[in-house]
């Protein structure tokens, strides 16, 4: 049996009755009375018992069991926590009573026996204070009381509490055991010594009762004694009657709770039966079939179980139903992937124009198709698994882009790592790069590189396409040299056209006619349209190819603005226009490209002044902000019409078609314009009103810093001095040669021409010239080789040249810094702007040579953009180069910096000393030096603290402090 209450009580039921009160009166010989109610007290002690013991079963398992207890049941099951619970409330509610009751009712028999001795006790004391004869009196009250009050000795005791006089036998004084009752003061127990049962210990003892007694001469104190046993059957009789009744109400109590908690959990034992087989009625889809019950939790719980039971059941219907159509489904889009992969894969094997190739994140190619093997040469099968894309990759290219990936980022990356350090932050990049094939051919290519990612967007590898554009590169080419042509072909004889007009004009030729002036003007006006349209197209044309350089300066706006208002006046008042400049300005200096910002506004001023009407004002308005300014070009023409604003900006746009004609102008101005200020970091925009005119406004980052470069003013036109300078044309085309000659030698200069490179060297070997003119494209030495050339021999390298060609930009582009003292200027050739750099580039005759030994390029071209009108500067950027440069040319100061690539600066001055020793040294630095080489040299600057003026005065002092 599983509930240990109900097997005690079936112990109990069999072995109280009979063999506990046989084993009490046989054995230990204990009178029947006291052995039923032994037998029953054990009963109910063993109920009890088994009872804490099922409580600390449920609460073990309760809170020890976890699956690993195998000497405990695995569950509480419920029917046997009822049980327990029930019985436990049912005990308590009935037992306390019974065993309270019970011992209130010893504790007061015991205290009426303590009364009834006090009072004979009382007797005694008055009787013997009337006579003092204690014994007689004694053995009186002592026969008086013995049968009514059942006393058995009476005693007078001393102050040692020994007895001076007794009637009858003192048992508390034998030999025995004396318990003090707590129920009744100055009542106790004396019980004999001798082996027994406790309670025949207690019948075979005797009450006594003690009074402390005054007015008697000897004794203090009286005591009685009364035999124990009558008390002890009777409070015996009466514990018999009640662990009868508790025995009796235990046994109920037992039997109703154990019916009581099966009939509480009947039915959920009968719902758990029915439940058994109820997820196959729900897998199955059948009707569920729960019991009912009266109680309503349970009905609740069975109504709440069916109705999930039916609702699980639709589920697994739908979930059926679903599986069936995804089973259909998944074989629909296997099929369909197989086709799709099929079709991938034909994809990729027919892209046989296009190299596709894939690779892990370690670089090791994954996927390698057709188009790759035709560009490449290599087969899949070899390089699948095996090589990594760097296998046909030129090293040198990737060595430039990691320097230019360290430039912009700060990390060194190398190998693989290069291809794809773009796409892993940006998502994907798209630039030329040159494959190498297996037979050692360079193939250019446009390859896009993207990552590869898994459903929780890691990156698993990297897909890179690539498209042979050699034949692009061969187009592109193709147009270079078309352009390059044409824009040679049609600005040579332009610049001839534009000229000759130019000195007819001037009056170089005469006077003139007054119809052949009229015509001449024209003739004039649109050689100017044609060259601005030729100009218009090649720089539209560079724009979109995106090779149009800017060389970007930290510099003053202010002077360009200036400088724009100046160029542009006469055109204005040609229009009898007021052209006015309003400055608004905190921040003064921008990074910009000056030329193409002079080249902004010329176009921006030239609509505002085309549109303008006679006596109008055009003006230029300069705001700032702390990190902006904005210039405005403001008019007061008809405005933009609304349906034409969207179209401002767009190549060839113009309001109306007969502008063409009344204003002229190709539609490409503001087109180019914004592009220009695109490139620069700037935005540009208008606002316009019909009828009363048009604010068109760019906006560029202000610049903070303190090293703004000023923009050189050259001095205006002079005439050449007595000494007539010789000059040197190298131009291939002879109209323009001639023209040349009648433009500079029309102002005094003696001129020689020349159509070859081969003849210009022979010429300047043989001739002492002052100047060259210089074309860059000749038959057959190029313009920039000639340059070169001059500059690499000391005799030659300081002669100022005027480079006078078509591809003006292009030149300044190659040659990148490489010689000084070169002008440049643009055909078609403007006669006075010619007079004026050749009179400037003469005059610079006489200024300081400074070497410049500086490893900082950037440096060095703001330090000689800042002293370009008054010094000539040389750079070194190294002491190897320095010391070369020593030997060749004469300087007449030196510009030191310490920290260079190969050694100190300060090492170069033994040299410097040797090689010039009437070079003054001046060094530049970023730090202070000591004290005893501060003595060594002319004078120290610190480039934080550098200014124009203060650089030029330095310099200048010490080269004529240096002079012998």
């Amino acid at each position: 049996m599983q509930n240990l209450v109900l097997a005690d009580l079936a112990f109990w039921l069999v072995a109280g009755p009979t063999l506990v009160p046989l084993l009490y009166i046989g054995v230990i010989g204990i009178d029947t009375s006291s052995a039923v109610m032994i037998a029953l007290k054990q009963s109910l002690n063993g109920l009890f018992n088994a009872l804490v013991a099922g409580i600390l079963v449920q609460v073990m398992v309760w809170r020890l069991q976890n699956g690993s207890v195998s000497w405990l049941p695995a569950h509480i099951r419920l029917n046997e926590l009822l049980f327990h619970t029930l019985l436990i409330l049912t005990l308590i509610a009935g037992t306390t009573p019974v065993i309270l009751s019970s011992s209130a009712e010893k504790t007061e028999q015991e205290q009426v026996l303590a009364g009834q001795l006090k009072r004979v006790l009382n007797e005694a004391q008055e009787t013997l204070q009337r006579q003092p004869d204690a014994s007689p009196i004694l053995k009186s009250e002592l026969l008086r009381y013995s049968k009514s009050d059942d006393v058995s000795s009476i005693a007078l005791l001393n102050r040692q509490g020994e007895p001076i006089a007794q009637a009858g036998k003192v048992n508390a004084f034998s030999p025995g055991e004396v318990q003090q009752l707590s129920g009744a003061d100055n009542l106790a127990i004396w019980l004999p010594d001798f082996e027994g049962s406790l309670v025949s210990r207690w019948k075979a003892g005797q009450y006594h009762y003690r009074l402390p007694v005054t007015g008697l001469p000897d004794g203090t104190e009286l005591m009685a004694e009364r035999p124990a046993a009558p008390l002890i059957q009777a409070i015996e009789t009466q514990r018999n009657k009640s662990f009868a009744f508790l025995a009796g109400m235990t046994l109920l109590s037992i039997l109703a709770s154990f019916f009581l908690s099966r009939v509480l959990t009947l039915p959920l034992s009968r719902l758990n039966k029915a439940s058994r087989h109820l997820h196959d009625k729900i897998r199955h889809q059948r009707q569920s079939e729960l019991p009912d019950s009266r109680v309503h939790e349970y009905a609740s719980l069975s109504a709440s179980l069916k109705s999930m039971s039916d609702t699980l059941a639709h589920t697994f219907a739908e979930l059926d139903n679903a599986r069936a159509n995804l089973e259909l489904e998944v074989k629909t889009r296997t099929r369909e992937l197989v086709n799709t992969s099929a079709m991938l894969s034909n994809v990729l094997e027919a892209s046989t124009e296009m190299a596709i190739i894939a690779t892990d994140t370690d670089g090791t190619i994954t996927l390698f198709n057709k188009g790759a093997e035709n560009l490449l040469g290599y087969n899949s099968s070899s390089m699948v698994g095996t090589h990594s894309p760097a296998l046909f990759h030129l090293s040198s290219e990737i060595e430039e882009r990691s320097q230019e990936l360290y430039e912009e980022t700060g990390e060194t990356v190398s190998g693989f790592d290069v291809l794809v350090q773009r796409p892993l932050h940006e998502g994907s990049e798209t630039r030329e790069w040159s494959y190498v094939n297996k037979l050692g051919k360079q193939i250019p290519v446009m390859l896009t590189v993207t990552p590869i990612r898994d459903d929780v967007d890691r990156i698993t590898g990297f897909l890179g396409i690539a498209q042979d554009i050699t034949e692009r590169k061969r187009l592109e080419q193709m147009k270079t040299e078309f352009i390059s042509t044409v824009s040679h072909e049609l600005r040579t004889p332009l610049t001839s056209v534009s000229g000759a007009i130019g000195l007819v004009l001037g009056g170089r030729l005469g006077d003139i006619p007054e119809k052949a002036q009229e015509l001449l003007n024209t003739a004039q006006r649109n050689s100017e349209r044609l060259a601005h349209l030729i100009n218009d197209l090649l720089d539209t044309d560079k724009i979109a190819a995106g090779k149009i350089h800017f060389d970007m300066q930290v510099t003053p706006i202010i002077p360009i603005l200036e400088q724009s208002l100046e160029e542009n006046r006469t055109y204005c008042a040609e229009q009898n226009l007021k052209l006015v400049l309003t400055r608004k300005l905190t921040q003064t200096s921008v990074k910009v490209d000056v030329q193409r910002l002079k080249q902004v506004l010329a176009n921006l001023l030239s609509n505002a002044i085309k549109f303008s009407p006679d006596g109008g004002t055009v003006s230029i308005e300069a705001t700032s902000t702390d990190t902006d300014i904005t210039v405005s070009v403001v008019d007061q023409g008809p405005g933009i019409p609304e349906d034409f604003q969207h179209k401002v900006f767009q190549k060839f746009a113009q309001a109306d078609s007969s502008d063409t004609r009344q204003k002229g102008g190709t539609g490409l101005g503001l087109a180019i314009t914004r592009e220009l200020v695109k490139r620069m970091g700037g935005t540009i925009g208008f606002e316009t009103t019909e009828g009363k005119g048009t604010r068109f406004f760019f906006t560029l980052p202000a610049v903070r810093s303190a090293q703004a470069i000023p923009i050189p003013v050259h001095p205006g036109a002079r005439q050449p001095a007595q000494a007539s300078p010789r000059i040197l044309i190298v131009e291939d085309d002879p109209d323009a040669a001639e023209l040349l000659k009648i433009m500079l030698g029309g102002v005094g200069y003696q001129v020689a021409v020349c159509h070859t490179g081969l003849e210009a060297l022979e010429a300047v070997n043989k001739g002492d010239y002052d100047l060259i003119s210089l074309d860059l494209i000749l038959p057959d030495i190029g313009g920039l080789d000639i340059i070169r050339r001059l500059k690499e021999h000391a005799d030659t390298a300081n002669i100022p040249i005027v480079v006078v060609s078509a591809k003006v930009k292009q030149g300044k582009l190659e040659l990148n810094g490489e010689a000084n003292n070169i002008a440049w200027l643009p055909k078609p050739i403007q006669h006075q702007k010619l007079i004026d750099l050749v009179q400037h580039q003469l005059s610079d005759g006489g200024l300081a040579k400074i070497l410049h030994i500086e490893d900082d390029a950037d440096l060095h071209h703001v330090i000689s953009a800042m002293v370009s009108d008054r010094l000539i500067m040389d750079r070194a950027g190294t002491i190897a180069s320095a010391k070369a440069l020593l030997k060749q040319h004469a300087y007449d100061a030196i510009l030191l910096d310490i920290g260079l690539p190969d050694g100190s600066g300060l090492d170069l001055i033994p040299d410097i000393q040797h090689e010039q020793p009437y070079a003054a040294i001046v060094i530049l630095s970023g730090d202070d030096v000591s004290k005893e080489k501060h003595n060594t040299v002319g004078a120290v600057l610190l480039k934080n603290r550098l200014t124009t003026e203060q650089l030029v005065n330095v310099i200048e002092s010490r080269i004529h402090g240096s002079q012998p």
